[in-house]
């Protein structure tokens, strides 16, 4: 890109707030303009499920404070929507009409809420993504009566314990036999599943939503066993889509995300995707779309410097560990790697007192996961041993002679 070129970036949330940054960190001095589809400055999503509900005067957790922000210079310009790009022309067509120029383009429009199927919209019925999502769920729940939380994943899990914390009669509904079983496992699910019965949660696994009861107003779900729970606040928390659909008339590889390399190069010339809508190609050979805080900011670091690198610059590449956490009842789950339910577990229980609950995770023999609840040191002695070829045996040694 020309010394003054200018970067266009598609979404005001952490993955494109950190591009810019890095970009100016960097010492690019052009033009950055940066369209946000909300009406708030950048902010930070993590505490929607937790604070920011809990909160009877919450504010939008903004990413960056107004005068740091302003120091960046950029051409920020929020309730702007993208309908579309153009990877020929270079330019971005907006939902008004008109159109913005780029020398290099970054996508970073994150991922959308996934809905119950042929569910109509209805007082009561909410998703969790924008702030202003948080505070109609955090109403709800002050008006008391029981709330509803289809999905047993990571916000559905936090949602729950926050309104548990706020008094609330809560409801979890789970498609499969506990909550978290895809991204950590049967054992740490059942954990976190005796974790919100100990806490009062009325949990259902092995049952689906069939039925939103009710009509202009939410009167509760049926489920597949044919038990009715009486509600007027449900929760949908069956995870994201990427924000994709902008780009469908495009020239851009869209596959579960837009495809990118490990440079976070797209399949359009000058075009680069971060955050939740890319899906990466790593250096380990891993691929896929990494809806973790610490990855976005992983994936901005490489796309700025790419970006601003000489034609005769090798391209930095993306050298992923994911790491992800989340808070329940005054607990965290920490994880680090590729955990996940199809990989087989090792439970160790670790510390000077074998307090520390510690799951490791193998594909064949090589070590490639840790969680651990509220056991944030021993998670993050298994780094250099994830980043390397260490068998299970030889990681399960280590751990227990620290």
């Amino acid at each position: 890109m020309k010394a003054n070129g200018v970067v266009v970036i598609v979404g005001a949330g952490l993955a494109g707030i950190r591009t810019a940054e890095e970009l100016r960190r960097l010492g690019h001095v052009g033009r950055i303009v940066m369209l946000g589809a909300e009406a708030l400055p950048p902010y930070d999503r993590p505490p929607l499920s937790k604070g920011a509900l809990a909160k009877e005067d919450a504010v939008p957790p903004l990413l960056l404070a107004p005068d740091v922000l302003d120091s960046l210079n950029l051409e920020l310009h929020l309730s702007t929507e993208a309908v579309g790009v153009d990877t020929v022309a270079h330019t971005v067509s907006l939902a008004d009409g008109n159109s913005v120029d780029y020398d290099v383009l970054v996508i970073a429009t994150g991922a959308h809420p996934r809905l119950l199927v042929g569910a109509p919209v209805r007082d009561g019925l909410h998703v969790l993504r924008t702030f202003e999502d948080s505070q109609r769920i955090a109403a709800d729940i002050r008006r008391g009566g029981r709330l509803v939380v289809i999905g047993g994943g990571f916000i559905g899990c936090e949602v729950v314990a926050t309104a548990r914390s706020m008094g609330a009669e809560v409801s979890m509904i789970e498609a499969l036999s506990t909550p978290l079983q895809l991204p950590v496992g049967e054992f740490i699910g059942n954990y976190v599943a005796d974790l919100h019965r100990d806490n009062g949660v009325d949990l259902h696994c092995d049952s689906l939503v069939t039925r939103l009861v009710g009509d202009d107003q939410l009167e509760g779900v049926e489920l597949s066993t044919g038990e009715v729970i009486e509600s007027s606040a449900v929760v949908i928390g069956l995870g994201v889509a990427p924000t994709v659909e902008w780009l469908k008339d495009s020239s851009l590889h869209i596959d579960n995300g837009v495809r990118c390399d490990s440079s976070g190069r797209t399949s359009a010339t000058d075009v680069f995707a971060v955050g939740d809508v890319a899906h990466w190609k790593s250096t380990t050979g891993r691929e896929g779309r990494h809806e973790h805080w610490t990855s976005a900011i992983d994936q901005a670091r490489v796309v700025a410097a790419n970006i601003l690198a000489s034609g005769d610059e090798p391209l930095e590449q993306l050298h992923d560990l994911p790491y992800f956490w989340s808070d329940m009842y005054g607990l965290k789950l920490q994880a680090l790697g590729w955990p996940g339910g199809s990989y087989e577990t090792h439970v160790m229980h670790l510390g000077p007192n074998q307090d520390k609950l510690v799951v490791l995770y193998s594909d064949e023999d090589r070590f490639i996961g840790t969680v651990g609840i509220s056991a944030p040191r021993i998670v993050m002695s298994t780094r250099a041993m994830l980043q390397t070829s260490t068998t299970i045996d030889e990681a399960k040694a280590t751990l227990l002679s620290a």
